[in-house]
């Protein structure tokens, strides 16, 4: 399995495991978003409360030229936010491969 095979993997798997626990609601869908074909990979909450439009993108990545790209670095929601930093994932942390494109 070649690099980025393996990155589609685990970006799959990073996405569905933290999205799992976020909290949806009759209103609020959690969406993930997979584009292999473009690398682009979303977690998003898309809905209603009460009034209010929900149009939120928890975290965005892409990989491009071998490397994963973080476009999204600050999730919206203080739950997902304090999960990401406690799982060591915060804006000025980076993992090996993985390029800030901010």
């Amino acid at each position: 399995m070649d690099k980025v095979t393996k990155y589609r993997e685990y970006i799959k798997t990073l996405l569905t495991n933290y999205a799992k626990d976020d909290i949806s609601t009759e209103e609020v869908d959690v969406q993930l978003i997979f584009d292999t074909e473009h690398d682009h990979y979303q977690w998003m909450n898309v809905g209603w409360e009460h009034l209010n439009r929900v149009y939120i993108t928890i975290i965005h990545l892409d990989i491009k030229n071998g490397k994963i790209y973080l476009a999204t670095t600050k999730p919206h929601r203080r739950k997902s936010r304090r999960r990401f930093s406690k799982n060591g994932c915060s804006q000025r942390r980076y993992r090996p491969g993985i390029t800030s494109s901010l």
